[in-house]
Parts: C-alpha cells; structure tokens; sequence
C-alpha cells in the first residue's frame, strides 16, 4: 500500500515519472494482481506514451475486479489513445453499468461522443457528471450547435467558478473552440499549478487541434516526460 500511494502521490503531484515508476514496480513486485496499482500504471503508462502497456494493465485490473467500475474506467481511457471508439465507448458503459454516477466515465463518454457529433447523446452523459464536468461539457455542446451566448456563458462560469481545480478543462474548451491562444494561456497556467490534467496531455483527443503548433512540443518539454 505504501510503495502504491506514494508512486501515485509522484506521479499526479510531482510529475515525478521516474520515481513514481520505480514505487509502482515494487508495489506491484509485492502483488502482481492488486487491481488498484495496476489502475495506476496504466494511468502513468497511457501519460507516458506506452499505450499498449497501459492497455494490458488496465484489461488485468479489469479481469482481476471485474466489479471496479475504476478499472473499467481506465480500460477506456486507455483505449481512448488508440482511438479505438467501440471498445473505449463499451468500457465506459461497463463502468456506467457498475456505477452510474462515476464521474470520469460520464464525462470521458461524453467526449468520445461529442468528438463524434453526437450531441444529444453527449449531453445525456455530461449530465450525470459533476458541475465542473457538466459546466465543460455544455460549453463544447453549445459551441458544435453553433449556440455561441449558450457556449460563452457555459465557458464563463467553468472560468470563474472552476478556475482553480479546473483550469484543463477550460484548457480543453478553448482547444476545442479552435482558440490556440487562449488555450495555451490556461495551459501554462496548468504547468504552473500542476494542475493533474497534464498527465492526459499526450494522449488527450479534446487536445489534437493543438499538437502542430510548436508551443504544444515546448509544454510537453515542461512536463519533463522521459523520452
């Protein structure tokens, strides 16, 4: 439990890929098939690039507690890079399923769908999320109908309520509005926070319409990802 934690303590706070490597393997030399440490690295494996590694820990997880809605969440998260829809969109049900209120799987659903122009069914899941999640969703909705009062003022509370905890999900609006600037803006205020959001940073679709620009590769080069 301990080497667990403070791997996951490492990685999400520190940024500290190489120390939170080193105490997640030896958790997991202690017990290969504790299904909570192998959630974590694949977490750590997906921010990492290793995403067919990542996949494999979270199919184990998953196969070890078939009952984890966590584990079922990942899986899909970890599928998400590989932009495999079907399968990413059947772990997230099966989360769903588990656990209809799970926070990461409604919101992470809703953008698989949204990026597929399903709108109506996004919606559906970003409101089972969380405000703040709820809040980022409606602003990207709204955007895609062409409803721009409604996607400002969504975009405006995100901004003014969710500032602090958030500020990658505004990121993500801004990305996904085509507003490089701004979303760079919050991005660097990101780096400077640490906000946990920048683990997704290399494998975050809602983050594609940024990767071209050299800013994007300069961030990534912040974040200190081993190469």
């Amino acid at each position: 439990d301990g080497y667990s934690v403070r791997g996951s303590q490492r990685f999400r706070l520190r940024w500290d890929w190489q120390g939170a490597q080193a105490d997640i393997a030896r958790a997991l030399q202690l017990d290969p098939n504790r299904p909570v440490t192998l959630i974590q690295n694949s977490y750590e494996l997906s921010a990492l690039g290793r995403y067919d590694e990542a996949i494999a820990q979270a199919r184990k997880a998953a196969s070890l507690d078939p009952l984890s809605d966590e584990a079922w969440t990942q899986l899909g998260r970890a599928l998400t890079a590989r932009h495999a829809d079907a399968e990413t969109r059947q772990a997230f049900e099966r989360a769903l399923v588990l656990n209809p209120q799970q926070n990461w799987a409604n919101f992470l659903l809703g953008n698989l769908l949204l990026s597929q122009g399903k709108y109506d069914e996004a919606m559906a899941r970003y409101e089972h999320a969380p405000d703040q999640f709820r809040t980022t969703g409606t602003a990207m909705v709204e955007f895609s109908r062409g409803r721009e009062e409604a996607a400002n003022e969504a975009l405006h509370k995100l901004e003014t309520d969710y500032a602090i905890g958030f500020a990658y999900q505004v990121a993500q609006v801004y990305a996904w509005r085509g507003q490089k600037d701004q979303a760079f803006q919050w991005l660097d205020r990101c780096l400077q926070i640490h906000d946990a959001g920048l683990a997704r940073l290399q494998y975050d679709p809602a983050m594609d319409p940024l990767r071209s620009d050299p800013r994007f590769a300069a961030l990534v080069a912040k974040m200190g990802f081993p190469k």
